[in-house]
């Protein structure tokens, strides 16, 4: 991606942007889901490296496990698994380069049950929807999806993790909520740095009798701390910790059969040989400019708006490109000082009067113009302020009407519902700090409503991001609700608003945890709680500093924290 960058944008980007990045903890998936986003099923071909031929050690002795009855729920893609079971029942012979260890093999086949239990494998999500059907069976469960048994196929591959942040595709959840009826759980070869799974998992281990093993955690992992307080062993070492170790344990072996060591195993170097080939090929057939486009999406991830928003605007390629000049909006809309803003404007405007052929580019538009005339309300005329408030309700009523309030095109109708409770929050937050305070009552009723809106959100999206962003709306209306009523907050809220944090934080999210902490402030300030407001309104602050050139929250970050550090005075005020 970066070379294909300074190909594009050769006075813009050089190797210290490159240091940055690659040392900024951006996951592998994250990477390649901004790749994604702009090449897209292109991107995808590099999973086609993970391709096995042969079976590893811990491949072999998960088989094992599974044909004793046991189930796994993994994040992994290959098919690995699936071939030991293949070699261990006979289905499947050696391949003619392996015939060496055919007498392991044989060793290895003496290990399995006089009644195997027959393998299931779910990955696709209709998959999940017929196992939990059918009673969840014993089976092999990729919540992350994966490549097809012929390995020539990608089946509902989770690309990014944040695509379901805190929100796996329901049946995929249960897969993982279900563990906890499991009466010994074995955590191994994780890290713990999915945020859609890591939360439930932790929740799962909690009701059993449960370890987590292994070999090595990265500086300042949240594991040991977390399992510790779940009652999780955690066997962190190169002993006990590999999944080798784990699963001779769990079948009670003390000896295994010999295998192909990992010296003399193909797989590294089969997959470095396949991922160049595809590194090569992707390059050739794909403008440069794409992946310019890529690379400022993903600075713009970390942090660096103006980067992001100069490779966009230099590249001439990008210029007549609909996709880069909605990503260039959305970086404005994102730096959000008032010449931006109105640039940003001006593109949605302009994306809407060429009419894209997709109406959901059409729809996103027609959205994005609503939440701009939110954006610069305050700054307009009185007569302005009219114009910006019936776009701001007339255009999710739109999206609404044409997508049949959800029947079609959900996601879209989704997008729309969650743009009524986004601008509703910011209006009855307006009306909290500058209105009398009398009408506070009606104002929590107001926001409990838009509540609703929210959840109808939630419920349409299949995007697990929406979803949480739309849950974190919710409970922030929720919380608000709660402040202008009188009350405190739900137990409820509160533990869901904790968790969503944690999720956001695991995901290197810091502005979604920097928002749910300030909602927390709300939470605690409805209890009269001061002290803990006060920790929790410093929490989000530094949370929307983090990763920031400036040093300094986004504009529109800090305006929403004053507008709850103003609430919160005023809830104090009339508390003394």
């Amino acid at each position: 991606m970066f070379a294909q960058t300074r190909v594009a944008a050769p006075e813009l980007v050089d190797e210290g942007h490159l240091r940055a990045m690659t040392g900024s903890g951006h996951k592998l998936e994250m990477v390649l889901g901004r790749l994604w986003g702009v090449l897209g099923d292109d991107a995808l071909g590099c999973l086609f490296a993970l391709r096995v031929e042969l079976p590893n050690t811990g491949h072999l002795l998960a088989a094992l496990h599974l044909l004793q009855g046991g189930t796994h729920v993994t994040v992994n893609f290959d098919v690995g698994i699936e071939l030991a079971h293949d070699l261990l029942t006979g289905r499947v012979g050696l391949p003619d380069r392996f015939r060496s260890v055919r007498p392991d093999l044989d060793q290895w086949q003496q290990l399995v049950p006089s009644a195997p239990t027959p393998l299931t494998v779910v990955t696709a999500k209709d998959e999940f929807d017929a196992w939990a059907v059918s009673g969840q069976p014993p089976a092999l469960l990729k919540v992350h999806g994966g490549l097809s048994r012929d390995q020539r196929r990608l089946l509902d591959v989770v690309v990014v993790d944040i695509e379901e942040i805190g929100a796996l595709w329901p049946t995929r959840l249960r897969a993982v909520q279900g563990l906890a009826d499991a009466e010994r759980l074995v955590i191994t070869g994780y890290g713990g740095a999915d945020p859609d799974v890591y939360a439930p998992l932790l929740v799962a281990a909690e009701s059993s009798w449960s370890e987590w093993r292994c070999p090595t955690l990265p500086p300042g992992s949240p594991v040991p701390g977390d399992a510790a307080a779940h009652q999780i062993t955690a066997l962190v070492n190169w002993d006990e910790g590999t999944a080798v170790a784990a699963f001779a344990s769990l079948l009670g072996l003390d000896e295994l059969p010999a295998w192909v060591p990992p010296d003399r195993h193909e797989a590294p170097r089969a997959y470095e040989s396949a991922f160049e080939a595809w590194s090569a090929d992707v390059a050739q057939r794909c403008p440069a400019a794409k992946f310019a486009q890529a690379w400022a999406w993903m600075v713009a991830d970390a942090g660096d708006l103006d980067l992001a928003a100069a490779l966009l605007q230099s590249v001439p390629a990008l210029q007549d490109d609909g996709g880069a000049r909605i990503r260039l909006a959305e970086v404005l809309y994102a730096r959000a000082s008032p010449a931006d803003l109105l640039e940003a404007q001006r593109i949605y405007t302009g994306l809407l009067k060429e009419r894209p052929p997709d109406p959901g580019t059409r729809d996103f538009c027609l959205l994005r113009t609503a939440d701009l005339a939110r954006k610069t309300l305050l700054s307009a005329s009185p007569g302005g302020r009219v114009r910006r408030l019936c776009v701001m309700a007339a255009a999710p009523t739109v999206v609404l009407v044409r997508t049949r309030f959800g029947r079609r095109r959900a996601e879209t109708a989704a997008d729309a519902y969650g743009q009524i409770g986004h601008s509703g929050l910011r209006l009855l937050e307006l009306c909290a700090v500058h209105g009398p305070r009398q009408a506070w009552p009606v104002l929590g009723m107001f926001a409990a409503g838009l509540g609703r809106a929210s959840r109808r959100a939630i419920e349409l999206a299949e995007n697990g991001n929406r979803r949480a962003i739309n849950r974190q709306r919710e409970l922030t209306l929720h919380a608000l609700s709660a402040v202008l009523r009188g009350r405190a907050a739900s137990g409820d809220t509160v533990e869901a608003l904790t968790s969503l944090r944690l999720v956001y934080r695991n995901a290197g999210d810091f502005p979604g945890a920097g928002n749910c902490s300030v909602t927390l402030a709300l939470a605690a300030a409805s209890a009269g709680d001061w002290a803990a407001a006060s920790e929790l309104l410093t929490q989000g602050r530094d949370d929307h500093r983090e990763g920031q050139p400036t040093g300094e929250p986004l504009v529109g970050a800090a305006a929403v924290i004053r507008r709850v550090e103003s609430i919160i005075g005023r809830v104090r005020a009339r508390g003394a």
